[in-house]
């Protein structure tokens, strides 16, 4: 299933301006009811999964969980201990890619 256009072009942007090492994949899942978002480190990509529903109800702030998840795959390449973490590495991943955003 394709992305909702804004979710792809925020996908774009971040890809262009944002890129780790390996690629990110985002998919559209069926998460459970109290998770909208969520991010893998995998051998060879980095995985961002958004909820199904809630991409296409709110595209905007799904934009906004995908900024989030992707400064997760950023700081996860700095800092592999920052899987699950919210610290320093994170920060700044999570700043560069609001930036990026922000700008176009």
């Amino acid at each position: 299933m394709p992305l909702p256009r804004p979710l792809a072009e925020c996908a774009a942007i971040l890809r262009a301006q944002c890129a780790p090492a390996l690629p990110v994949h985002i998919r559209l899942a069926d998460l459970p009811g109290d998770r909208w978002a969520d991010y893998t480190r995998c051998k060879r990509h980095h995985l961002i999964r958004l909820h199904r529903v809630a991409s296409f109800n709110n595209p905007g702030l799904m934009c906004y969980l995908a900024l989030h998840e992707w400064a997760h795959a950023l700081a996860n390449e700095s800092d592999p201990r920052e899987h699950d973490d919210h610290g320093p590495a994170f920060g700044e991943a999570y700043a560069r890619c609001c930036r990026a955003y922000s700008l176009e």
